[in-house]
This record gives structure tokens, C-alpha cells and sequence, in this order.
């Protein structure tokens, strides 16, 4: 009774198993690894889509930008829901591009991964995640995804899991974009400890919390690239401000800070 109920906090620590049917794993699933049962009466469907950042649907990445990954579970009448969710790129490799996580949520490695499960069986049955996309030429990217619905009765009876995978290719910019030359270049995005960044003549960098308190402030009198320590900043969203010797805006970006 103890693991069953246990189970509730995630697979994923309480064995170190993966449960999504991402390559590598060990092909079962939330039905299958006799922690739920998979006859239930609640149709369970699980579904993943990635949302820019006012709200809508896009079907593929832009390199680097700053995107929302929504995973719905549909079931009818359940008592709560419970979740894991991984990113791949063409190799199978992880897209540990995760923004702030979520209450209720952990990011566990599992297989050289960063999946994110939930903690405690949720009320809620959509979930939005922080997500980045990948530097230029990491080609499609991969979503897969565990959803779970449960009837609440502390055992493995009466439950339902589903399963997805939905993919997404890489933008493929248009040649006039080619031509472009980027003012700034600020990267990594997600960054974990060091942030570079690469502009031409003089020129200040400031970040900012997103409710706009000042956190970092330059002035550099080089050509040369910068690095910048945050390891010291708490995990969770940015603004770099990028401005010249006339104080007017030459570039303003989203970064992810990340433990």
C-alpha cells in the first residue's frame, strides 16, 4: 500500500524509471509498470502542444526564442491526474531546455534526460511548462509525454494512462533573414551559469527581473565578447538590456535562468 500510494510523488523518483515510450526507456508505461491499473471508465487522452508566447499554436521552432509547452490530459471524471513529459532532439538526446519549474512539479534525470513529473496527484489536467528551443541546427525536436487519470481509491484499480508523441521541425529561415547581421548575440538561452554576449562598438548591458528590478549593470568599452556570471542569480526569467553610447536600445531579450 505504501508504494501505491507513494506513487503519487512520480515514477520517476520513487524508481528512476521513465514511463513516456521515449527511445531508450524501458517500453512500459503508467498502465503497465503495476503502479495504475489501465481499465477505467475515463477515455483518458493525453495531448502536448507548443504555444509561442502570446498563446498560440505553432507547428514549428525558432532557434533560441522563448516558447509554452501545454500537455492536457482528457478524462471524465477523474479525481486527479499526474504527469511526465520529456524533450528529444533527432538523436535522442535531452532538450533540457526547461524554464521555471512549476509548483507540484520536479525536473528528475532519468537515462542522461531532464523529464518533468509531477510531485503530488494534481486537481488540474493541463499543465503549461517554460520551454526554449535550441540553438540553430539541432533539426526536429521530439515531445514525448505520459498522462495519467485516477479515481483516487489508493490503489492500482480503476485508473487510466495515455501516452503521445508529437513532433516539431526546425524553422527554416528565409534567405532575406540569412542575410541579416545580428546586432547582439546573447547565449546560452537557457543559461546555468555563464552568459556571453557579442556586440560591435561600445556599449551597456543591464538585466532585469521581469518586474523590471535592476540585478546586473556593464559598460563595455570593447569590440571584444563579454561573459557575465549569474550563477548566483536565482532560477527563473530575465531581461538583458543592450543599449550604445546614446543610451537608444539596440537589443532587449528573454533569457531562462536555470539551477
Amino acid at each position: 500500500m505504501f508504494t501505491l500510494m507513494a506513487n503519487r510523488t512520480g515514477r520517476g523518483a520513487l524508481t528512476g524509471e521513465a514511463l513516456t515510450l521515449a527511445p531508450a526507456e524501458g517500453g512500459r508505461t503508467c498502465a503497465t509498470a503495476g503502479c495504475h491499473g489501465s481499465a477505467s471508465p475515463f477515455g483518458t487522452e493525453v495531448s502536448v502542444d507548443l504555444l509561442d508566447l502570446s498563446g498560440n499554436p505553432v507547428s514549428s521552432y525558432e532557434p533560441g526564442e522563448n516558447y509554452r509547452v501545454n500537455l492536457n490530459i482528457a478524462a471524465q471524471g477523474a479525481a486527479g491526474y499526474g504527469f511526465m513529459i520529456v524533450c528529444l532532439d533527432q538523436n535522442n538526446s535531452g532538450v533540457s531546455n526547461w524554464g521555471a519549474i512549476p509548483s507540484q512539479t520536479r525536473s528528475i534525470t532519468l537515462l542522461g534526460r531532464d523529464y518533468l513529473e509531477h510531485t503530488t496527484r494534481l486537481s488540474d489536467s493541463s499543465f503549461d511548462f517554460e520551454w526554449t528551443a535550441p540553438e540553430s541546427g539541432t533539426g526536429p525536436i521530439s515531445f514525448y509525454a505520459a498522462g495519467l487519470a485516477v479515481n483516487g481509491n489508493n490503489s492500482s484499480s480503476g485508473d487510466n494512462a495515455d501516452t503521445t508523441l508529437i513532433s516539431f521541425p526546425e524553422s527554416i529561415m528565409s534567405s532575406v533573414e540569412d542575410l541579416k547581421i545580428e546586432p547582439v548575440k546573447i547565449f546560452p538561452n537557457p543559461v546555468r551559469d555563464q552568459l556571453t554576449l557579442v556586440a560591435r562598438g561600445n556599449y551597456t548591458i543591464e538585466i532585469l527581473s521581469m518586474i523590471g528590478t535592476p540585478v546586473y549593470y556593464q559598460t563595455v568599452l570593447t569590440n571584444s565578447e563579454t561573459s557575465i556570471d549569474l550563477s548566483g542569480l536565482t532560477q527563473g526569467s530575465y531581461l538583458v538590456r543592450v543599449t550604445d553610447t546614446a543610451n537608444q536600445l539596440i537589443e532587449t531579450k528573454r533569457i531562462v535562468k536555470v539551477d
